[in-house]
């Protein structure tokens, strides 16, 4: 919270600085004595006659101030950082989804690798029954065909 709030207090800086800027270009009026504008009315009018001059530009300019044009413009900057800020949140989940499903994925692997451990250990065992019962039954086979000689005699 600490950089979202920084970065707030940023901007309402920057915000305060421009509005100073345009203040002193567009409402204070030059030393009439000095400086580079003191023929003009204020400090923007020299770039404003540029402009002027221009021709294109000047009716680009125009049009940009009329309100209507300056409404869908913000609009459509608005909607641009909706869509940048959207986006970089259903990134930041599917990072977490990712994240999530890699912890998941080891823990999937642990558990495969102990029952594998398990199943080794139990085949070991089996292996050693299955010899175990072999050498059983078969010593349970020869005292049976013993008994059954000895029955036949």
């Amino acid at each position: 919270q600490s950089a979202s709030t920084v970065n707030a207090l940023f901007l309402v800086a920057l915000l305060v600085v421009f509005a100073f800027i345009g203040l002193v270009l567009f409402q204070f009026q030059p030393s009439e004595n000095c400086g580079p504008f003191r023929n003009y009315g204020s400090i923007s009018e020299p770039f404003t006659t540029a402009i002027d001059r221009i021709g294109v530009v000047a009716t680009i300019i125009d049009n940009l101030k009329i309100t209507s044009v300056l409404i869908v413009l913000i609009v459509i900057i608005a909607l641009i950082i909706y869509y940048y800020k959207s986006l970089a949140a259903s990134r930041a989940l599917t990072i977490a989804l990712l994240k999530d499903q890699i912890r998941l994925e080891r823990s999937d692997k642990a558990v495969l690798a102990e029952r594998m451990k398990v199943e080794r250990s139990g085949d070991l065992l089996q292996k050693k029954r299955s010899k175990f019962m072999r050498r059983k039954s078969s010593k349970v086979l020869e005292l049976a065909t013993l008994q059954k000689k000895s029955f036949k005699k």
